[in-house]
């Protein structure tokens, strides 16, 4: 079987080690995969790079000011046919035609629809993102519903996208997986110094502000605390004049992603918890990486996620509280992983075992493999 898998700037930058595991285990189980990446994309950047197969290249639309989808193809000014036709071809050249034109996010969604119907081929739609559901409508003008399947790493996010499509396109739920190690958290004592890793990508909101305000208090009565705020954060002047102003500069540091940054695997030997301060409705890498580490996960409520189980999975806190009340609440989280390191271990080994029985990489990969054979019409392969 041969999958073209179309990945967009956002995709590499936000969910490239999950991108490439999936290659790299697609590739493992004798798949052909031809990834096309938007132009001027570093080799080392391109998911399963080094596995010597076809890496094509594409121009993508600039997504303007204020937001991925500002002035993008919503509104079908741009992505004209040219660059589709001209990606098609790529394909063609590259040798066997594919069986399944995949699309790794939203941003890629229109590309594989538009490929996928100048070369007669069925399309495979990823959506992590349940604000993205409301962009499926607007693929009806060049989608065959007949030959489109699409992907939701949540149900939350799958019930979103059938709603949206008026359930004319099959929609899957496949749970995202991770490889769970047997690794386990350092031990902490409850006067030793926390560190946690706060792990977000959006604007310098209210929920965000309450965030720092808790750990400013935290703070103030542990010194030693540390936090290291992780992700592309839109407003990293305004933060920072938060933490002077919270007097966090001397506790926080900032890890930026991409490819010179330490990744999750550095950032996570590091932390004793992460944190995830606000909801922004989307499926994010490092809350199950943290889980299948045995890390103490607390973060806001998001009924986009069926991952954040209270007191199951993850510390839970109600966004919709008092900017007070909520600031406290943060407060009174830090100071539960400090003061109680053996129920935050237990929380991680219950984590731990749920990413175990629901998540693991190995059930993800297999769906996804199977769905590409049932729309590419391919006999499902029987072991021996």
């Amino acid at each position: 079987m041969h999958v073209a898998l179309l990945c967009g700037q956002h995709d590499l930058r936000e969910r490239r080690e999950a991108l490439r595991a999936l290659v790299v285990g697609m590739v493992s189980e004798g798949t052909r995969v031809s990834v096309a990446v938007p132009t001027g994309t570093a080799w080392e950047d391109v998911p399963g790079g080094g596995l010597g197969g076809t890496a094509l290249e594409f121009a993508t639309p600039t997504f303007g000011i204020g937001g991925r989808w500002m002035g993008s193809w919503l509104y079908g000014k741009v992505g004209s046919g040219r660059h589709w036709v001209r990606l098609a071809e790529q394909i063609e050249a590259s040798g066997e035609v594919p069986g399944v034109i995949a699309a790794s996010d939203a941003e890629t969604w229109l590309a594989a629809v538009a490929v996928g119907r100048l070369l007669d081929v069925p399309v495979l739609l990823f959506c992590h993102d349940r604000f993205d559901a409301r962009l499926a409508p607007r693929l009806f003008t060049t989608l065959n519903p007949t030959r489109c399947l699409m992907v939701a790493g949540s149900e939350p996010i799958a019930q979103g996208l059938r709603d949206a499509t008026q359930n004319l396109v099959v929609v899957e739920h496949v749970p995202a997986g991770v490889h769970v190690t047997d690794r386990t958290p350092r031990h902490r004592e409850p006067d030793d110094p926390l560190c946690v890793v706060i792990s977000t990508d959006g604007p310098l909101d209210e929920s965000y502000l309450a965030c720092l305000e808790g750990l400013a208090a935290h703070c103030r009565e542990r010194p030693s605390a540390l936090a290291i705020l992780e992700g592309p954060n839109p407003d990293s002047h305004a933060t920072y004049k938060q933490l002077r102003r919270l007097g966090l500069t001397g506790q926080c540091s900032f890890a930026p992603r991409g490819r010179e940054a330490r990744g999750v695997d550095g950032l996570l030997l590091e932390a004793d918890a992460v944190v995830h301060p606000q909801a922004l409705g989307r499926h994010r890498p490092m809350t199950l990486e943290a889980m299948a580490r045995g890390l103490p996960v607390a973060a806001a409520d998001d009924p986009a996620l069926d991952t954040l189980i209270d007191g199951h999975t993850a510390w839970v806190i109600d966004e919709a509280q008092p900017y007070d009340e909520l600031a406290e609440a943060w407060h009174g989280v830090l100071t539960r992983l400090t003061e109680g390191p053996e129920e935050a271990r237990e929380l991680g080994r219950r984590a731990q075992q749920w990413v175990r029985e629901e998540h693991l990489f190995s059930d993800e990969l297999e769906r996804v493999l199977g769905l590409c054979r049932r729309l590419s019409a391919e006999p499902v392969k029987f072991p021996g």
